[in-house]
């Protein structure tokens, strides 16, 4: 076995940068080595497909086997990255036979991954990592991610592409030119954003970048927590033998920081020096001066020369976004010796969206003026003609909106990367379908995510014992059937997975009301009498009504108890860990000192705070959530969804508990805000990639990309002081769906609507009514009757043109919404290929309340729908009811339709679809005429009547629901 041990890594060490001739290779590796018997070879082949995932010859060849899937630039093929055709070159080169290519392909697949999405400036192609050659900190973190986080392989490639991408776009640290570069990576709410940004880290330190400074947030608790988090995975015990943090009571996870075996500079490799350790920020200390100081080796070449460069430490600064300490530091750096222009610098601004923009309007002030905090990071950047400026954010739309016209500030002018959703993640989109209303949804289909995930709180928050007792036996439970879990299948059930237990209550922002809430926790705790026989007995019903349902539902084959009987253990040891020490509850604000350490040892509490358990903060083990805060701004409820992120092994466990009659009037439903956000989310992602995307055109740069973000509901993107440089501007609708909610509530102007409709439909020719449906790739087959009509681009721009809006928010000679605007540009100016409209008004057996007479054509069914906050309708169609309209517009759906003969005979190219929908709230409220629209596809480029931002320019921020 050891000399095939030893046949392998010589064969397999021989292909480290490309494939070659696999059995001749293992058959003789070397002129040392007789050749093997067929038998040999047979037997060498079963090491490296073994069954055993942990068969050292298996990880070794699945290793490179993976490193040449994703290649890059490669001089032996030409093929695409990740793919088919990439595989089958990798087995002509290791000239496999038919048995070989299918053992391989079945034991070690590919992984098909998109790239990712790009926009950037072009410069010099400079950053070609090579194993073994200044990567070793990198190589290092990979190495952490797969055997102590147990990342799988998709991940591991994933984060490889991702962060050589965001390099790529960065200067060459050894250029004799400088180049200084301002980027921004896109990721989502709690999507591993801190590990793409290490390994970015990472990257750099191995290319040469010396300084590296990390903007980690404006509380203590999230840069303490960033802090940590690079120390344990980047850095490792060994850099960390003189820290007092670590030493003097290593923390219960000291097992799992990453460990280089001996001193990295001992082993030849280069050094770290922290400046700042996780309870402690930077100061302005004269030895922290000395620190910062570079000693050239070869005094007769700059510092950023090979021979200086890769000889010096890293110096790597984790520090809070605040302007009083970013002053402090660049009063430091101004009394360097050390020749600043020279130095290559990484500046990683994490939450780059929050405090670091400019939120002074020149409008309002006369003249160019900046926020504390943004003037100290412009004037950081200004120290560093080679310093690389990189903000990462999960909600761009502050940043998108930044002035590009002012070269010293933030604005991503040379690259914007769009990180891809990571497998595993759980984000806005896996609890809502933002274009299903709650009324249509079945309450017992539990595949749902609104019904398995969310659990909707009418009661007033000092009303809602009810709802917040099963908020806690929803956390009993799901604790106690993590625990049976792992006890059932402790190798299936990683230890980390479990080992911590949270539950988050957020209500409010007043530290005062956290103490209340508090207090009224513990006591419906003790109410609960969990561990007596009715506490049990509701425990039981919960898991009868609830988990297990979900579980059987989204679950995935996750382990369940075959009865409730077999959790009763595992629920007393859960609430045993609960109740352990003397409270089961952590409050955590700017007032307390009690925020959870997750390293220092298992935490399973109930977090109770505000601002403080928001934007960038981890909640460790997070499963149950109790949110009724109310947000002004789309960003910042988006940031506010802590139980986004990863829930290995427990994903079918989670429950977010959401108040839906909030604010003072109590008409503020936060399932409906959740839902507008998620659109708008979704809706700017595919905006970047429909113009990074564009086939055979030349190059884009960020300027080149309008930011297009779409207002859902009542949230704007931002706060106001953040969207000075907004505008309207024109846009390609080809191929895209658009759903206005603002309606009306004065009654002239809904009868003004009523009539609008009643001239679109006189105008049109009518084809009667149908039953409208299919069967979609599930195999769910539906109909839908509506009565449908065919009309013209003129009729349609007629109705946009009259057809009246909220009207309290628009006033003045454009009485619509901005979309509408773009609309109507849209339609009468550009080449959009549409010919007609198909005119599609789905119909109830009842209507809810009197139907709508349209005078002199016909009777319309009306629909019941609920307005949200701002007296918006929340939605007003249904998903079949698109799937149709996907169909007959022949839009791109996510649910591609095979139609029956009715909807098939009325698909022809270039039409767009208008679905119509008559709703009201009460049953004897007077109509509101709602309309969704579905724009043919066309052959404009996507970059049709949009051109560099300037302040002459226009910015687009589109206005309701598309």
């Amino acid at each position: 076995m050891s000399d095939f041990n030893t046949r392998i890594e010589t064969a397999l060490g021989a292909m480290s940068l490309r494939p070659r001739p696999l059995r001749a290779y293992l058959e003789k590796p070397g002129p040392d080595f007789e050749s093997a018997s067929a038998s040999d070879l047979d037997r060498m082949l079963d090491l490296l497909l073994s069954t055993n995932p942990n068969e050292p010859a298996r990880v070794r060849f699945s290793n490179l086997l993976r490193s040449w899937d994703n290649a890059k630039n490669v001089d032996w093929t030409q093929t695409a990255r990740n793919s088919a055709v990439r595989r089958k070159a990798i087995h002509e080169i290791l000239k496999s036979t038919a048995e070989d290519e299918s053992r391989i392909d079945l034991v070690l697949p590919f992984y098909s991954l998109e790239e990712p999405l790009i926009v950037s400036e072009k410069h010099q192609d400079w950053y070609e990592p090579k194993a073994g050659i200044r990567d070793y900190y990198w190589s290092k973190y990979v190495q952490y991610l797969k055997e102590k986080r147990h990342w799988n392989d998709v991940s591991i490639l994933t984060i490889d592409n991702s962060t050589r991408a965001i390099v790529e776009c960065l200067g060459n640290p050894e250029s004799s030119k400088a180049y200084a570069s301002r980027g921004l990576v896109m990721g989502y709410v709690q999507s591993g954003k801190t590990a793409n940004f290490a390994g970015v880290v990472a990257r750099a330190a191995d290319a040469g970048y010396r300084l590296i400074i990390v903007l980690a947030g404006t509380w203590n608790i999230l840069r303490n927590q960033t802090q940590r988090r690079l120390d344990k995975e980047l850095l490792g015990k060994e850099l960390l033998k003189n820290d007092e943090t670590y030493i003097k009571k290593p923390p219960s996870d000291w097992d799992e920081f990453l460990e280089h075996g001996n001193d990295p500079a001992e082993l030849g490799h280069y050094a770290w020096q922290r400046l700042t350790r996780p309870d402690i920020d930077l100061k302005r200390l004269k030895q922290a001066i000395d620190n910062l100081e570079f000693e050239r080796k070869n005094k007769a070449a700059p510092l950023y020369h090979p021979s200086n460069l890769h000889t010096l430490p890293v110096k790597l600064l984790v520090i809070k976004k605040h302007a009083g300490i970013l002053s402090g530091l660049i009063k430091d750096l101004a009394l360097l010796s050390t020749s600043l222009a020279e130095l290559p610098v990484l500046v990683i601004d994490d939450e780059s969206d929050q405090a670091g923009l400019n939120t002074v309007d020149p409008r309002a002030t006369g003249k160019k003026k900046r926020a504390p905090t943004n003037e100290g990071i412009v004037e950081l950047l200004k120290l560093f003609p080679r310093g690389q400026y990189v903000g990462y954010t999960a909600t761009p739309y502050a940043n998108a909106l930044v002035d590009p016209d002012d070269p010293e500030d933030l604005y991503p002018k040379d690259f914007i990367v769009s990180l891809d959703r990571p497998p595993g993640y759980m984000g806005v989109a896996d609890f809502f379908d933002p274009l299903s209303a709650y009324e249509d949804l079945d309450p017992d289909d539990y595949g749902q995510p609104e019904i398995a995930y969310i659990r909707r709180v009418e009661s007033d928050l000092d009303q809602d014992d009810d709802d917040l007792q099963k908020a806690l036996r929803s956390y009993v439970l799901a604790g106690g059937i993590k625990l049976f879990r792992r006890a059932l299948k402790p190798q299936h059930y990683k230890s980390e997975y479990f080992r911590h237990h949270t539950m988050l209550v957020h209500t409010s922002t007043s530290k005062g009301a956290h103490v209340t809430t508090a207090n009224r926790v513990e006591e419906l705790w003790l109410k609960c009498a969990f561990n007596s026989p009715k506490g049990l007995r509701e425990l039981g019903n919960l898991w009868e009504a609830d988990h297990r349902k979900v579980s059987q539902a989204i679950g995935n084959g996750e382990t369940l108890p075959g009865s409730f009987d077999d959790l009763r253990p595992h629920l007393a040891q859960a609430i045993g860990q609960i109740e352990e020490g003397n409270r089961i509850f952590r409050v955590v604000n700017s007032d307390t000192d009690d925020a959870p350490d997750f390293g220092a040892g298992p935490v399973w509490k109930i977090l109770i705070g505000g601002n403080k358990l928001s934007r960038g903060y981890t909640v460790e083990g997070l499963t149950v959530s109790y949110y009724r805060r109310v947000s002004n701004t789309a960003d910042t409820l988006m940031q506010m969804g802590r139980w986004f992120g990863f829930r290995p092994g427990y994903r079918d466990l989670v429950r977010v508990f959401l108040g839906v009659k909030e604010g003072k009037k109590g008409d503020t439903d936060l399932v409906a805000l959740f839902k507008d956000v998620c659109q708008m989310e979704e809706r700017f992602r595919e905006e970047i990639k429909r113009y990074i995307r564009v086939e055979g055109a030349a190059r884009i740069t960020p300027k080149d990309i309008p930011p297009l973000i779409a207002i859902s509901g009542s949230l704007p993107p931002t706060a106001r002081n953040k969207m000075f440089n907004a505008r309207i501007k024109n846009k390609n609708f080809g191929g895209r769906r658009s759903m206005l909610t603002m309606t009306p509530e004065m009654p002239a102007r809904r009868k003004a609507n009523i009539d609008v409709v009643t001239a679109l439909l006189e105008s049109a020719k009518a084809l009667g009514q149908m039953a409208l449906g299919g069967s979609l790739s599930d195999g769910k087959q539906f109909e839908a009757d509506a009565l449908v009509f065919r009309s013209s681009n003129e009729s349609l721009i007629q109705l946009l043109n009259s057809y009246r809006w909220v009207e309290t928010e628009y006033k003045g000679d454009s009485d619509r919404p901005a979309d509408v605007n773009l609309q109507i540009e849209f339609l009468t100016k550009q080449k959009h290929e549409i010919s007609n409209w198909l005119i599609v008004a789905p119909q109830r057996s009842k209507s809810f309340g009197k139907a709508v007479s349209i005078d002199g054509v016909v009777q319309l069914a009306v629909k019941h729908r609920g307005r949200g906050k701002s007296d918006h309708f929340q939605v007003f169609g249904e998903p079949r009811h698109r799937d149709i309209a996907d169909f007959l517009a022949g839009i791109k759906s996510k649910n591609p339709m095979t139609p029956n003969s009715a909807t098939k005979a009325l698909q022809s190219a270039h039409t767009g679809v208008l679905l119509l929908y008559p709703v009201r709230e009460n049953e004897t409220d007077l109509v509101s005429m709602g309309y969704e629209l579905f724009f043919s596809p066309n052959s404009l480029p996507y970059d049709t009547g949009f051109t560099v931002r300037r302040h002459s320019d226009e910015i687009v921020v589109e206005e309701g629901v598309s």
